[in-house]
């Protein structure tokens, strides 16, 4: 029901033009996703499959019945020699009805049936690991593609900024031109200027509707709603690395460890079924019949009569050409390459972890950089205007100032968001929950 109600509000938050933030965002998507709702099944056939295993630990009962019509045949006779004509022993039944209700419970299965029920039992932990690894990988996708869209949001604005102060830049250029302050030069590339200003505006919606999009799509909203979104301002004090503790932390969290490691006990556990092929097999049985003649019944009657049988069966597989040798060593090679398999992923995991940690560090050293940037370049644009209207400049300093500010504007808030994603990659690395 609360899944229900986070469902229901953040979709009519939507639907009413409000702005989704980013808590908002991950609980929609996270409830929407077709990916983790297919997980989910999965995992419940993991469930049912661990449960048919554990039924064959119990006695089995089943009930059958047919009924027989067979050809007309002479009946059972026998000649006698001092008898002029054959002695009839039983006439012949044309209608068989047999009924019967059974068990079979298995006694000894060579522990086929416990290894087969722990391997399950592994196979479901690992799904249910998997889960929460893919959860977070959305929650990674959500988070991505919120910080593209603001960074989009974000660039059109600037742009639009930057257009409106070409324009007033164009207003005093063509009162320059008119008093002669300023050539008909002057007057053409501003008004080039202010046509590539606004090229780049059309190209930046384009672009701010394409992260829509994507960002309507990871958190299952109508590809076509024109959603909003609120961003917090992002923090970039805090969160100090010590690699070497960071790689620990990753090897000890990361979920795709722990599934790996859960698909190699089923692994040894399948080893351990497969070997259960060489032992005997000794189950016990019993049956009550109701059929009609009961041939234990002699003479046949064609009337119903009941009985019963309890007994024990042995099976025992003395020869089969290697296939009991085979599926053994199959298993035992399952085996081998889960375990190569987990090292390989621990690699990964580290280089990864290395990856997104100096990917982390770049990203918080440019915030600082583009910072510095911006106020040289708000200086320079405020002292090229004051030293344009004294016509101590020319025009194309205007324009190069202006083009300064907004690439300085741009990268620094394109800083900010890919810090913002860097640190969620890195979490998400590090196996830390991000949802």
């Amino acid at each position: 029901m609360k899944k229900f109600l986070i469902l229901l509000f953040a979709t009519a938050i939507v639907l009413h033009g409000q702005k989704l933030t980013l808590r908002q965002s991950l609980d929609l998507g996270l409830k929407k996703s077709r990916g983790l709702k297919t997980l989910e099944i999965k995992e419940k056939i993991a469930e049912y499959q661990m449960k048919k295993i554990l039924s064959r630990f119990f006695p089995k009962f089943v009930f059958n019945a047919s009924y027989s019509r067979l050809s007309n045949v002479p009946p059972f006779e026998v000649s006698i020699p001092i008898m002029p004509n054959p002695l009839k022993i039983q006439d012949a039944f044309l209608n068989y009805y047999n009924l019967r209700a059974g068990f079979q419970t298995p006694i000894f299965v060579g522990f086929k049936l416990t290894s087969l029920l722990k391997a399950s039992e592994n196979n479901l932990k690992a799904d249910e690991l998997n889960f929460s690894r893919k959860k977070n990988e959305k929650a990674f996708e959500i988070i991505n593609a919120f910080w593209n869209f603001r960074k989009a949001q974000l660039t059109v604005k600037l742009v639009k900024q930057s257009l409106n102060r070409l324009k007033a830049h164009l207003k005093e250029v063509k009162n320059y031109f008119k008093n002669g302050r300023a050539t008909k030069n002057d007057l053409l590339r501003m008004k080039l200027q202010v046509s590539n200003v606004r090229v780049k505006l059309l190209e930046s919606e384009s672009i701010l509707k394409i992260a829509r999009t994507a960002f309507n799509k990871s958190v299952g909203l109508d590809l076509l709603v024109h959603s909003k979104i609120a961003a917090e301002k992002i923090k970039t004090e805090g969160d100090i690395f010590d690699l070497k503790n960071i790689l620990k932390e990753g090897l000890k969290n990361r979920i795709e460890i722990k599934v790996s490691k859960e698909k190699i006990k089923a692994a040894e556990e399948n080893i351990k079924a497969a070997e259960s092929e060489w032992f005997p097999s000794l189950s016990a049985f019993g049956n009550y019949y109701y059929n009609r003649p009961n041939q234990r019944y002699l003479p046949l009657k064609d009337e119903f009569k009941d009985s019963w049988d309890v007994g024990v069966s042995l099976n025992w597989t003395l020869w089969d050409w290697g296939g009991r040798s085979s599926g053994t060593a199959i298993a035992e090679n399952n085996f081998l390459i889960g375990n190569l398999n987990l090292q390989t992923l621990k690699e990964n995991i580290k280089a990864q972890i290395i990856s997104d940690f100096q990917n982390f560090k770049d990203a918080r050293t440019r915030i600082e950089n583009y910072k510095l940037s911006v106020k040289s370049a708000e200086e320079n644009l405020r002292v090229t205007n004051q030293l344009f209207k004294e016509g101590e400049v020319k025009v194309s300093d205007v324009i190069d100032a202006e083009t300064e500010l907004l690439e300085a504007k741009t990268n620094y808030e394109n800083a900010l968001i890919d810090f913002a994603i860097a640190k969620a990659r890195l979490y998400k690395s590090l196996g830390r929950k991000i949802y």
